[in-house]
């Protein structure tokens, strides 16, 4: 009686953290995703925010940026593309072309407000 149900409890412990582990698996792609368009919509808000309230206080505040800023901006942008690749090859191996093609579409369309952002 004790070894059926210490067998059972194991086969119940097993499929729990097999459900746990496939829907952490899953769910990080929409948490990266979530948090990168976060933080680009904040950012988008923030910055000319900031540079409008320095404004109105008569703060000199303006976005010339120096070569440390320059350079952690680029470091960012290059870290969250290689994300992106590595979680695009990751969907082609799986043969999920439709999430290959989302991930694609948010690259291309990232970058793209960047540049247009830096000029």
């Amino acid at each position: 009686m004790w070894i059926s149900w210490a067998t059972r409890m194991r086969a119940s412990f097993g499929a729990f953290f097999l459900w746990l582990i496939t829907l952490v698996y899953f769910t990080q792609d929409i948490t990266l995703g979530v948090s990168l368009g976060s933080a680009t919509q904040i950012s988008m808000f923030v910055v000319p925010l900031c540079v409008m309230v320095a404004w109105i206080m008569g703060i000199k505040m303006d976005l010339d940026l120096n070569l440390l800023e320059t350079g952690s901006l680029i470091m960012a942008i290059l870290v969250i593309a290689f994300t992106l690749q590595s979680q695009l090859n990751e969907a082609i191996l799986r043969e999920d072309y439709g999430e290959a093609a989302k991930l694609k579409l948010a690259i291309t369309g990232a970058t793209k407000r960047i540049l247009l952002e830096q000029h």
